[in-house]
């Protein structure tokens, strides 16, 4: 009887911790990741876990059985971290529920449920260059491959380009359809808005200029709305054109390196963490800044940037030669410029 109330409990407290969850795709989320760290650990779901099993855990337990066994799966390490927060936020839940008031919950959180000892992927992921991107996209325009399609190395190309302008995952990429794009006007300029959905069920809004969208269409477009837009592509042939392209060129890179490219090229030209984070659809600004490399150069530093004692009025003493030569070495001044003069009317797209 009494081990039937134990049970009771935690199965009342295991779903009170899942209806905190706002969204279904969460909440079912998280009961697999809770479930699936019981199982691997006791052989049992969490419904049928008992303060003595709790009272087992340790690290070398959580190492042995559930990280290493995730990570004989293929499951990245990442990954296993994100479901050991998860985790960890179940056992802060039966903390504020008192259901185990004489279980040290910090200490299992703390010393058990541990993460330092994975490797964050983002950190040992290549980003993609703008040069790299475009020496990749005449690579798989150039590339002959055993298709009846003439323009296939073309599409692959249009593709790396489209994951880098947008960001967008691979996985995602595949699924979007024409329909999901809506031609909308802004103080006279022309964007194809698109609306894909991400990681679940996350909502992400991307804007493109028209002109960009045209060409998509010029090269991808078949005539049908409701069809994918890179049909004609596959995720798996992507990923081995991009295997032979790094031993080619001598750097690994993958799909993610796009992404990882994107948001520091992005902030490289803005110098603006929020608008790169909302760029690469990030709920925190601590994981943007995991995707942003530092390029190594002393002037950029904070150091140096706080010790200068500027004097702008100097710069008026420049000529144009020599004040264009500095914004053509400078892609930021360029953006920057760029987007002034078009909002000021000076120039049209």
């Amino acid at each position: 009887m009494e081990n039937t109330m134990e049970k009771s409990k935690i199965s009342n407290a295991f779903d009170s911790f899942i209806d905190t969850r706002r969204t279904l795709s969460t909440k079912r989320k998280y009961r697999f990741c809770v479930d699936k760290f019981f199982i691997n650990l006791f052989g049992v779901d969490t419904n049928h876990i008992t303060k003595e099993l709790i009272l087992k855990i340790n690290y070398g337990l959580v190492f042995r059985d559930f990280i290493k066994v995730e990570r004989a799966k293929g499951v990245k390490d990442s990954t296993i971290a994100t479901n050991l927060h998860i985790v960890s936020s179940f056992f802060d839940h039966l903390g504020k529920e008192n259901v185990y008031p004489d279980i040290n919950i910090v200490k299992i959180k703390r010393d058990y449920l541990n993460t330092n000892v994975l490797i964050d992927d983002i950190e040992h992921i290549n980003p993609m260059s703008k040069k790299d991107l475009d020496n990749l996209e005449k690579w798989l325009v150039d590339k002959q491959y055993k298709s009846n399609d003439n323009r296939i190395g073309e599409k692959y190309a249009m593709l790396v380009d489209f994951m880098f302008v947008t960001a967008i995952r691979s996985t995602a990429t595949f699924k979007i359809k024409w329909d999901q794009f809506q031609v909308i006007e802004w103080s006279g300029a022309k964007f194809a808005k698109l609306i894909v959905t991400d990681k679940g069920v996350k909502k992400n809004t991307k804007f493109l200029p028209y002109q960009y969208y045209q060409r998509m269409v010029d090269v991808l477009y078949k005539g049908d709305d409701n069809e994918y837009i890179f049909s004609d592509l596959n995720k798996n042939n992507l990923v081995h054109y991009m295997d032979q392209f790094s031993v080619e060129f001598d750097k690994k890179i993958t799909p993610h390196s796009l992404k990882v490219g994107a948001g520091t090229y992005v902030y490289s030209i803005t110098k603006d963490i929020v608008k790169t984070s909302r760029f690469l659809d990030h709920e925190s600004v601590e994981t943007t800044m995991k995707y942003i490399r530092d390029n190594g150069n002393p002037n950029e530093s904070g150091s140096v940037i706080a010790s200068r004692n500027n004097d702008y009025e100097k710069l008026k003493d420049l000529s144009n030669e020599q004040l264009l030569s500095i914004i053509s070495r400078r892609d930021e001044l360029k953006n920057i410029i760029y987007t002034e003069v078009i909002q000021l009317g000076y120039i049209k797209e």
